[in-house]
């Protein structure tokens, strides 16, 4: 018998009404710009009928440009009975007669909003400042009747972080339901410096506090002695005490699961008091979400790499992009940059079909798509993390795009953030 997801994400459109700073949108080149074909999304729910607990009707584009938008989660209710359906909006369209039907209609509403200062949010989130975003918050948050919890999704950075636990105050006053916090995901060099986490674990940090700058220069030196013995540069074994104090290092940390770059290493430690006010912030607005009666959802701000996941493995979710192509996440949902672990690197679009084509269980039951999940089932042991590998910050082939990883994965998640639970995925 086939397979079927559990969860569909459906990018109703990819267009969009604002220019944010941090949007994948500005790496973009060459997309078409458009809504989702009525016919496909009609026939993708009714093949969904019945098989179907989780949809969400968001992607790229700020769902409400969709002028269909209500009618398209009317006819999801109709025929998906009780599944969870939801969708995330920059809040600026949700108003007005649209906005009550989409509040009777979805399980949840998340709206994108960075800061409840209206200058800082427009400074994110550029042309927000010709809407009244805050307001249009606060009006579906007190919404008499409504079926839908209404909640807010914010991205961390440096630009906002001291803000957090007052937007969450603010959030519980307005009568918001819930919280998701994301750390930025860098897609441009510029962006690197808005981020408030780092990729390696704490125990490798917490190593090199103690050691200082002498493990750069330990680490360096051993690369090299690898590299030259690889290459055969000095007729024999070049590893002396640099390779082998570097080595028993490595062995400390791989005992428990981690490896070591000393690169990314020591920019956490210098990042230390960064890391440790954004953990104090973070904690404090759990501690008014907890006050407030919000459900807050936090990352932490440091990787490990022994508890890396997918959420679209591990919630059989699949992603249709408004071309209608079913991709496996919003990550390879378009080709894109990815500035990470001091890199900038290629992403690119991974398509197992399209549903102009091929039904939705033709392509999840595909032989290319089950091994795909299957792979990332056992996401730590079966998909490398280049944060704690050396040669991730010396040009290695498999950061350069995500064709493969160095285990042989097709479509690359070897830097994936969202794998380390520190970006959030709502779907």
């Amino acid at each position: 018998m086939d397979d079927y997801p559990r969860g569909l994400q459906v990018e109703v459109t990819n267009t969009c009404n604002l220019d944010c700073v941090m949007c994948v949108r500005r790496t973009w080149k060459g997309v078409e710009f458009r809504h989702i074909d009525p016919r496909i999304y009609e026939r993708l729910i009714d093949e969904s009928a019945g098989r179907l607990e989780r949809l969400a009707l968001y992607g790229f584009g700020e769902p409400l440009a969709n002028p269909r938008i209500a009618e398209m989660a009317r006819l999801a209710r109709e025929k998906l009975g009780d599944a969870f359906i939801h969708l995330v909006t920059n809040g600026t369209l949700f108003r007005g007669k649209v906005a009550e039907q989409l509040l009777q209609t979805l399980d949840q509403v998340a709206f994108s909003i960075d800061s409840f200062r209206a200058a800082r949010l427009a400074a994110i989130r550029r042309g927000a400042e010709s809407y009244d975003v805050l307001a249009n918050l606060e009006a579906a948050a007190k919404m008499r009747g409504r079926r839908a919890r209404v909640g807010v999704a914010t991205v961390v950075m440096k630009a906002n972080y001291e803000e957090i636990p007052e937007m969450v105050r603010e959030a519980g006053e307005m009568g918001v339901d819930f919280m998701v916090l994301s750390h930025i995901v860098p897609y441009r060099v510029d962006m690197g410096g808005q981020a408030v986490y780092t990729l390696v674990s704490r125990e490798a940090v917490e190593l090199a506090e103690k050691m200082g700058e002498e493990i750069v220069e330990l680490g360096h030196r051993a690369v090299y002695q690898m590299l030259g013995e690889i290459y055969g540069k000095y007729g024999g074994s070049a590893r002396g005490g640099a390779y082998e104090k570097y080595m028993e290092l490595w062995r400390r940390l791989e005992s428990r699961g981690y490896g070591l770059n000393e690169d990314l290493v020591i920019d956490a430690v210098r990042m230390k008091p960064l890391l440790d006010r954004v953990e104090e912030k973070l904690r404090e607005a759990e501690r008014v979400a907890a006050e407030y009666g919000v459900e807050l959802e936090a990352p932490g701000v440091y990787a490990d790499s022994t508890r890396r996941s997918c959420p679209y493995i591990d919630s059989d979710t699949a992603m249709v992009t408004a071309s209608g192509d079913v991709v496996p996440c919003m990550d390879f949902a378009y080709t894109h940059t990815l500035y990470v672990n001091k890199h900038l690197k290629i992403i690119r679009k991974v398509s197992f079909g399209n549903l102009a084509e091929k039904t939705m269980s033709e392509i999840w039951n595909s032989p290319r798509y089950r091994r795909f999940r299957e792979v990332r089932r056992n996401f730590s042991r079966n998909v490398p993390w280049c944060a704690d590998c050396p040669f991730s910050t010396r040009h290695c082939w498999y950061t350069v795009e995500n064709k493969y990883d160095c285990y042989g994965n097709e479509a690359g998640c070897n830097e994936c953030i969202y794998s380390t639970g520190l970006a959030k995925c709502i779907i």
